[in-house]
């Protein structure tokens, strides 16, 4: 396997480049949760209400007013 420098990691220098991809990392890890919940709810359709297992997974209770 061949690597050219264009292929490389550079590293962060600059703090508003660090801001940016922890901004980022913090935007795909909201995205894996919410897949993973929406997966579960799914899954368990046959059993639970999906937006009932959404609440629970979220340890959320709704309450009539």
């Amino acid at each position: 396997m061949s690597c050219n420098k264009d292929s490389l990691v550079r590293p962060i220098a600059l703090m508003h480049e660090w801001k940016r991809h922890s901004e980022m990392i913090e935007k795909l890890r909201s995205i894996e949760i919410s897949s993973r919940m929406l997966m579960g709810a799914l899954f368990r359709e046959k059993l639970v209400n999906p937006a009932d297992y959404i609440y629970s997974a979220l340890q959320t209770r709704i309450e009539l007013m």
